[in-house]
Parts: C-alpha cells; sequence; structure tokens
C-alpha cells in the first residue's frame, strides 16, 4: 500500500535548538529592559515543554519568567507573549538574510536516511509544524531537498491544530497508509485513531516515552514500503 507520511520538523528532520536559541538572545540583545539572556542548558530544559513559540516569553522575560516549566500547560498567552512572538518573527527574518543561516539547523542521521524518499517520492511525504513556513522551506532547500509539501505555522493558526489543517485539506481521507512521526507526544495524542500508526521520535525534545522509536527504527519503517 502507498504511504503517506507526515513529518514534524523540529525536533525530527532538524535539531532547530540552536537556531532558536540565537534567535531569542536576539531578542533578548536587542529588548534588554524587557529580557534577559538565559544560558543555552536553561534553555535546552525548558524546549521540552513548549508547544508555541510564544512560550519563550516566559523564560526571557524580566517580568513573567517562569521557573516551573511544567506549569506551561495551565497558560493561556496574554498580549505581552504575542510581542515577544511578533520580535521573535521579526528577529528571525533578520538574521535569516545571512547566508549561512541554515547551517544553524542541524540535520538529524534520521533526515540523512530517508533524504532519498524525500527527493524521489516527495508526493509521499508532507511536513506539519508549528515553525514558520519560510524557514522550513529556506532548511529544505539549503539541505538539497525541494518541492515537498509544507504546512507550518500559518496553516496551524488559521485551522487551529496540526490534525485539524490535514483534516480539513482533506489528507486525511485519502486511501493510503498514513504515518505521523512526531517528537512531542502532547502533538501525537489526537492522530491516535485518525491514522494508521503514530510514532514518536525517541531523539527530539520531549522526555521520551517507552514506546519512542529510534532513528534507525523509524528511517527503516519507511524505507520498508519502498524495498
Amino acid at each position: 500500500m502507498k504511504p503517506l507520511i507526515f513529518l514534524d520538523f523540529d525536533g525530527v528532520l532538524f535539531d532547530s535548538v540552536p537556531e532558536v536559541y540565537r534567535v531569542c538572545l536576539e531578542v533578548a540583545r536587542n529588548f534588554s529592559d524587557d529580557y534577559a539572556p538565559v544560558s543555552f542548558d536553561e534553555f535546552t530544559q525548558f524546549r521540552s515543554y513548549l508547544t508555541d513559540a510564544w512560550q519563550f516569553n516566559r523564560l526571557f522575560s524580566r517580568s513573567l519568567k517562569i521557573t516551573d516549566f511544567k506549569s506551561l500547560e495551565g497558560i493561556d498567552a496574554i498580549e505581552a507573549d504575542w510581542v515577544f512572538t511578533h520580535r521573535f518573527f521579526e528577529a528571525r527574518k533578520r538574521l535569516m538574510k545571512d547566508e549561512a543561516w541554515a547551517e544553524f539547523m542541524k540535520p538529524y542521521e534520521f533526515f540523512s536516511e530517508i533524504k532519498p524518499l524525500l527527493v524521489n517520492n516527495d508526493n509521499d511525504f508532507l511536513i506539519i509544524s508549528t515553525r514558520n513556513e519560510e524557514s522550513i522551506r529556506r532548511t529544505m532547500t539549503y539541505n538539497g531537498v525541494y518541492g515537498l509539501r509544507v504546512f507550518g505555522q500559518n496553516a496551524v493558526r488559521k485551522h487551529g491544530s496540526k490534525l485539524q489543517v490535514l483534516e480539513d485539506l482533506g489528507f486525511l481521507r485519502r486511501e493510503n497508509y498514513m504515518i505521523y512521526v512526531d517528537d512531542m507526544s502532547a502533538h501525537l495524542v489526537p492522530f491516535y485513531d485518525k491514522i494508521n500508526l503514530c510514532i514518536q521520535a525517541q531523539w527530539g525534545y520531549d522526555k521520551n516515552a517507552k514506546s519512542a522509536y529510534s532513528q534507525q527504527q523509524v528511517a527503516s519503517i519507511i524505507k520498508s514500503f519502498y524495498s
């Protein structure tokens, strides 16, 4: 059966932590009255609890900083969070003008393993992510993958969730064996009764469940459809 494979971006195809950290530091540097820099170690710990870019404000903000990262689950965004979000994407846009920007996005071994399939069977794959589309496309192009369908931050905000994007655009009605790979367990839960196979990436940013798969295991599952 022909597969249709949905891939998260951050924490599945690329390790984006260095790039995101760099953008946040740029915001903190430009608006030092509002934000204070944090260490890379603290930032990495925080990343495991993140589901949306606005939440970085709660790490860098001088007035709204939190220390209990788990408390993010009960926090709704306020105006100050959206101000940070706007500044974040403006800072990323400036940094992306540097031709070497994409070098901060480190491809995982998993990406390298399935890259030939992404290139030669691009209609079987799509990227669904909360990251902005432009940075995803720029990174994929830099790494030699062109034309892959990408649904990012704008699509998720318009439709309400990753699942809703795929449902509204008709991808879940196709006669395919559907696989979704994401490192964040919270993103996988809504898909459990909607598609054939949900896979948590063991190598990403979330705390790994016992059922999470390694890079080699996930690559082997996907390759098995083409052998």
